[in-house]
């Protein structure tokens, strides 16, 4: 019942087709600009992630893209190939005993020089550069402290995501 003064009209049509294609066209508008904001954040942290792996020998190749992106959701997937050895720079390792070798001795440089630093994108010259040791009995090294890399990139995409797909889709609209 109406409020006195008030008059109601109830008007009764099927904009289900109709509201079905607004509703598709937003899907993809959406899902466009948010993988256009996606593609760019992973592009970002592929970038850093090229950063502490710049000076090694055997670089890694680093594949970095989005998935999964709908009108709600996107994901990012980073694949480090080989995952050898930037896992234990990465994950780092614990101090462990390393065996002679088959030929009953083991070989290695002094004064080595980590490239990379834990916590910091980069890397700079460095690696073993001492003379060489022999050796014929096991030796204990204190292993590898984590550096985080793939945290730290997933943390600056996540930092990055709404202030950057935010951008993008006021871009869109014109806003």
């Amino acid at each position: 019942m109406a409020a006195p003064g008030w008059v109601t009209i109830k008007i009764d049509t099927n904009a289900g087709p109709i509201a079905a294609k607004i509703e598709k066209i937003a899907d993809h508008f959406y899902s466009d600009v948010l993988y256009g904001g996606v593609k760019e954040l992973a592009d970002d942290g592929k970038k850093m992630l090229e950063l502490s792996v710049h000076t090694w020998t055997n670089r890694p190749e680093i594949r970095v893209r989005p998935s999964g992106v709908s009108r709600q959701t996107a994901k990012v997937e980073i694949e480090v190939v080989p995952a050898l050895p930037f896992a234990y720079v990465d994950l780092g390792t614990p101090g462990h005993w390393i065996p002679v070798g088959h030929k009953g001795f083991l070989a290695f440089r002094e004064g080595y020089l980590a490239k990379t630093i834990a916590g910091v994108f980069g890397s700079q010259r460095g690696g073993a550069s001492g003379p060489w040791v022999f050796v014929r009995r096991p030796i204990w090294v204190k292993g590898i402290k984590p550096r985080h890399f793939l945290k730290m990139t997933a943390q600056l995409i996540q930092k990055n995501a709404v202030t950057r797909i935010g951008a993008l889709i006021r871009k869109a609209l014109r806003w």
